[in-house]
């Protein structure tokens, strides 16, 4: 059974294991460089930055718990020399990029991502350091925190399916990923990110920090998990009613009727490692019901995510220089409220009235204290 877990998170990380730049224009992007050095110490640190750019794992936030000076060091270096012979030989002795040169760097670059691909799955196996952030992002390794778990033991099985839950998990943006699981493990997540990579291709399955103001998620709710979470399901609902493609309709109806009967787990991690975490997702079977399959409250849920969202851009746009931190730190607040909202509606389907209350109560300081107007007549709506 591990044997398949091991193949299958090998093809996940190859997948997501790529590089910066484009390997078939790798001998002009050399004799580029070779032009600019002026001496040997500009060389290789050039040949370090080269390096840096043939190397890029795509998944948002798996990428930042790889330590990624400890992987792949031996063909780095071989890498690494081989660039530099390169360089010396187009800058000093005036000679081309030959096509041997591109194959053998070319063949580096393989080898180099073997290299990281086993060096990760030697630590996610690794069954005698216990949990650690590849598995579960809050988690230490047992020799850093030898009571933690209270002699709580992992099989090597258990820790590479966790690590797959990881991987498979969809970004929205680079604080928050999402997965979802309903059967097969791969069922709604490939689908998902089939979807994705339709709607943002350059994201490679995942949605990218730049496009998080199609699904109207502000650059301050974006490492709100239930925020983030309750806007991307309104996307796919909206996505679904307009989409005209009977095709593409069906994996939309497919996707949304397997979310609805999944549990599922938000994986978190903003600025401070202190405050990654896993937020296990209850079944959405309430919250869809209630919220999203009633055209009405979806109405009044869509206008008041969407006038939330303007209300944030038009109190920066007024705070200005002068006074855009402070307008910060008060729609920092409004998001905190909105967070706690979110959550009871997505967990138990139902309004958080203490919530509404603070975040009405600082739309109305917010507003004027930066002259925003905004009508809250539709949020009576959300408590009918």
């Amino acid at each position: 059974m591990s044997s398949e877990v091991e193949a299958r998170l090998k093809d996940l990380l190859r997948r997501n294991l790529g590089t910066k730049i484009d390997l078939t224009k790798i001998g002009e992007e050399l004799e580029n460089v070779a032009k600019k050095v002026k001496n040997e110490k500009q060389l290789k640190n050039r040949a370090d930055d080269l390096v840096k750019q043939l190397y890029y794992f795509n998944h948002p936030l798996f990428r930042r718990v790889i330590n990624w000076g400890n992987v792949g060091r031996g063909a780095r270096k071989r890498l690494k020399r081989k660039i530099i012979e390169v360089l010396r030989k187009v800058r000093f002795r005036e000679e081309a990029v030959s096509k041997d040169d591109i194959d053998e760097i070319r063949r580096l670059v393989r080898e180099f991502h073997d290299e990281v691909i086993e060096d990760v799955m030697k630590e996610i196996s690794d069954a005698s350091k216990g949990l650690r952030r590849y598995h579960v992002l809050s988690s230490l390794a047992l020799s850093e925190t030898r009571n933690l778990y209270f002699g709580e033991s992992f099989r090597k099985e258990q820790l590479l399916e966790l690590t797959e839950k990881f991987l498979r998990s969809v970004g929205i943006g680079n604080r928050i990923s999402v997965y979802f699981e309903r059967g097969v493990l791969a069922d709604v997540q490939e689908n998902l990110r089939h979807l994705i990579l339709e709607r943002f291709p350059r994201g490679g399955g995942h949605i990218l920090r730049e496009d998080l103001r199609e699904l109207r998620i502000h650059e301050l709710e974006s490492s709100k998990p239930y925020i983030v979470l309750t806007k991307f399901l309104l996307w796919l609902y909206d996505n679904y009613d307009m989409e005209k493609d009977p095709e593409k309709k069906r994996l939309l109806e497919q996707i949304i009727d397997d979310l609805k009967g999944s549990a599922g787990m938000l994986y978190f991690m903003p600025s401070s490692k202190s405050e990654w975490r896993i937020i296990a997702i209850p079944s959405l079977n309430i919250f869809t019901l209630l919220w999203l399959e009633n055209p009405e409250r979806r109405k009044v849920l869509e206008m008041f995510c969407e006038q939330t969202f303007i209300f944030f851009d038009k109190v920066l746009r007024r705070a200005g220089r002068e006074e855009g931190k402070k307008a910060e730190n008060e729609l920092e607040i409004l998001a905190n409220a909105l967070e706690l909202f979110y959550k009871d509606l997505v967990e138990v389907g139902r309004v958080n009235f203490g919530a509404l209350r603070t975040l009405i109560d600082q739309v109305i300081y917010l507003s004027q204290s930066f002259r925003v107007p905004l009508s809250l007549s539709f949020i009576k709506y959300l408590t009918m």
